[in-house]
């Protein structure tokens, strides 16, 4: 693998763990409150989870400090950089009430890490996949997208573009999963190989 290669896949895999083991000195807390330019996240907001799909719409979860919490205000949104077709919640609510997520493992060198929101009947669910068979990572793959489903089934599974850059590192931060919102306990039906850990 390049190095171009291999430093894009270090910098978007999901797990903090696995930039200490490469000696990454990364702090995922000095992005908070810098907006990412290209994102659909706001001045004052961190940015979670962000990529383009196809015909240039764009996904974004967003976050913003609130009850103590750097994650006490999430929002997801998908449109355009013209427009905004959908955001939730519309008013602050508790994280807690319509948020879980998880970091999951396949029982090898695969992690899944997703963010599930729901509203109303609907749930989307962003996600990062990394799998890497071999320790020279020559194998590597990874792949970001947004999992639709309407009570519990599947509407769609929505690849980001893996032509342009997609961010998924702060979903790793250990301030989030178990604390801002639930530890998901189920993995997302679509990757039923990866599950919580015994």
């Amino acid at each position: 693998m390049s190095n171009a290669r291999s430093n894009r896949l270090l910098m978007r895999l999901p797990l903090c763990a696995a930039w200490m083991l490469l000696g990454c000195s990364i702090h995922a807390q000095d992005y908070f409150g810098h907006t990412l330019p290209g994102t659909m996240c706001r001045a004052g907001e961190t940015v979670l989870f962000a990529c383009t799909l196809e015909r240039a719409k764009k996904i974004a979860v967003c976050a913003r400090s609130a009850g103590g919490s750097p994650f006490g205000d999430i929002r997801y949104r998908f449109g355009s950089d013209a427009r905004t077709e959908l955001e939730f919640p519309a008013t602050y609510q508790s994280p807690a009430t319509y948020a879980s997520g998880a970091t999951m493992g396949d029982g090898g060198r695969g992690v899944l890490t997703f963010l599930s929101l729901r509203r109303r009947d609907m749930t989307y669910s962003v996600y990062s996949m990394v799998v890497n068979p071999t320790y020279q990572q020559d194998e590597a793959s990874e792949s970001e997208g947004v999992l639709v489903e309407r009570s519990g089934k599947v509407l769609a599974n929505i690849h980001c573009d893996p032509n342009v850059g997609s961010n998924a590192g702060m979903l790793a931060d250990k301030r989030l999963f178990g604390v801002a919102v639930p530890l998901a306990n189920q993995p997302l039906s679509i990757f039923p190989r990866f599950q919580p850990s015994p």
